[in-house]
């Protein structure tokens, strides 16, 4: 079964995984200038949320290419505050993209399927979703005095660094 071809299409989703990947790099490349001097969060965060969002997205419009041999539809990516959760699209990836027969034929599968399911990644995504979802604005819902329902996203980034640095020897 061959997908129907349609180039620009095409070029829309190589231009959607260029442009997460890109994304990506970037906040990572953000991360890095984090120094003492320099503590703005705000931009790696968007950056990696924005980037990791469009990836699993793009990951999920290649499986249902090659499933289906069509484009994916509007019905078939979550759209809403769900297109924003980093969780549940990787929930939709372990499910939709690691099927026992993939498992069984390619043996790195089952390392990625590992990692995907690992804590270390769920905490990161989890940091990366709240920020995405309702922390953007956490201190202009703080000024307003609206309610915030997560914690402050640059404190939760922090804990992850430290989780990591306490980690390794």
């Amino acid at each position: 079964m061959s997908p129907n071809i349609d180039i620009e299409r095409n070029f829309a989703l190589d231009q959607e995984l260029y442009d997460a990947v890109r994304l990506i790099k970037a906040g990572l490349g953000h991360l890095q200038n984090i120094s003492l001097g320099n503590d703005f969060y705000h931009l790696p965060l968007l950056t990696l949320a924005t980037g990791f969002e469009r990836f699993m997205k793009v990951t999920l419009c290649f499986r249902i290419l090659e499933t289906t041999s069509e484009y994916p539809k509007p019905s078939d990516l979550p759209s809403g505050r769900k297109g924003h959760d980093l969780i549940f699209l990787l929930k939709r990836i372990r499910e939709e993209c690691y099927l026992k027969d993939y498992l069984d034929n390619i043996h790195v599968a089952k390392d990625d399927l590992k990692y995907l399911q690992s804590e270390d990644l769920t905490s990161f995504l989890t940091v990366l979703n709240n920020f995405g979802q309702s922390a953007r604005y956490y201190n202009l819902d703080k000024i307003i005095g609206r309610k915030t329902n997560t914690a402050d996203p640059e404190q939760e980034w922090q804990k992850i660094e430290m989780e990591i640095l306490k980690s390794r020897p």
